[in-house]
């Protein structure tokens, strides 16, 4: 699968930047998610060679997500705004 992903990823890059971009996938079968990085819930974390570019998407961090954009959501149906008294 890892192949398919990189050839995936060349084409994609080829047809949104009309540049050529190679990549190289690495599974690392020596460390594992540990339950505080969503470990437990399943996912993938990407890193760059470097680990300056990290594209967590366990299932843990897209709920995280998801809570954080319902949050103003939540707000006004638990605390809905007095109306003016006239």
């Amino acid at each position: 699968m890892l192949r398919e992903c990189e050839s995936e990823f060349v084409e994609i890059m080829k047809k949104e930047t009309n540049e050529d971009y190679k990549t190289k996938l690495n599974l690392n079968e020596t460390e594992f998610l540990t339950p505080d990085q969503g470990g437990e819930c399943g996912g993938v974390v990407l890193y760059s060679l470097d680990k300056r570019i990290v594209c967590n998407n366990t299932l843990k961090s897209r709920l995280d997500l998801c809570f954080e954009e319902l949050l103003p959501h939540i707000r006004r149906v638990l605390f809905p705004a007095k109306k003016a008294v006239k």
